[in-house]
C-alpha cells in the first residue's frame, strides 16, 4: 500500500466527519473526549495531552480547508 500515513489519516477524518454528521455541531473538548472515549482514535492519538489536542486540532484545520466542516471558537460545525 502506497502512503500508508496518509490513508489512516484521512480514514481518522472521515470517522470525525461522522460524528459531525450525528451531532451538527459539537464543542472542541467535549470532541476530543469522544476522541479518548473511541478506541481506533485513541490508540492514534500521542498518550500525552498536548500531542492529543495538537493531532486533533490538525485534522480539524484539514477538514475545514477541505470545507468539510466549519470553525467558530470552539464550535466546530457540519457542512
Amino acid at each position: 500500500m502506497e502512503f500508508p500515513e496518509q490513508h489512516l489519516r484521512h480514514a481518522h477524518k472521515v470517522l470525525i466527519k461522522f460524528k459531525l454528521l450525528e451531532c451538527k455541531s459539537i464543542n472542541f473538548q467535549h470532541l476530543l473526549r469522544w476522541v479518548e472515549q473511541t478506541p481506533y482514535l485513541a490508540k492514534a492519538a500521542s498518550s500525552k495531552e498536548p500531542a492529543r489536542t495538537q493531532w486533533l486540532e490538525e485534522l480539524i484545520f484539514d477538514l475545514e480547508r477541505s470545507q468539510a466542516i466549519k470553525r467558530e471558537g470552539d464550535l466546530i460545525l457540519d457542512l
